[in-house]
């Protein structure tokens, strides 16, 4: 299998297993969980947790220790473990940055999967793929769920 074959295998899996949605039966009972910041000990660690009161995923500081299961390192683990309803990023949020080719020097911003945020970089001008946002806002809007 071809390095672009498997990766679109990749994709296409991610797709299918965002499109599902989760009944109010179907969640986990941890997802009701309080979030537990770990105070006892002294990190600083960036994590998500189920709300269900405003049934969202929420972003907290971890202090390290004392955690319960409403935990997650990533937002979409929290969305596909605990929302009713996953929104679905676009296709081109799971592809690499590509600046492109020619001798533009445009800031642009494209989707880091792996690290769940949008991050900026230099556009050439031409061709490059689509995970390319003229603005951090709308990277975000169009990919984080």
């Amino acid at each position: 299998m071809s390095r672009g074959t498997a990766g679109s295998l990749v994709l296409i899996l991610l797709y299918i297993f965002h499109i599902l949605a989760l009944t109010e039966a179907d969640r986990p009972a941890f997802c009701s969980l309080p979030f537990e910041y770990g105070t006892r000990c002294r990190g600083r660690f960036p994590r998500w947790w189920f709300n269900l009161e405003t049934e969202t995923c929420q972003k907290k500081i971890y202090g390290g220790c004392d955690k319960n299961d409403n935990h997650f390192l990533t937002r979409n683990d929290c969305a596909a473990t605990c929302q009713e309803k996953v929104t679905v990023p676009l296709h081109e949020c799971y592809q690499r940055s590509d600046k492109g080719q020619g001798h533009g020097w445009l800031l642009r911003y494209y989707y880091n999967y792996n690290k769940q945020k949008c991050l900026r970089f230099i556009y050439r001008g031409k061709g490059g793929n689509s995970n390319r946002f003229r603005s951090r806002e709308e990277c975000s809007r169009r990919c984080m769920l």
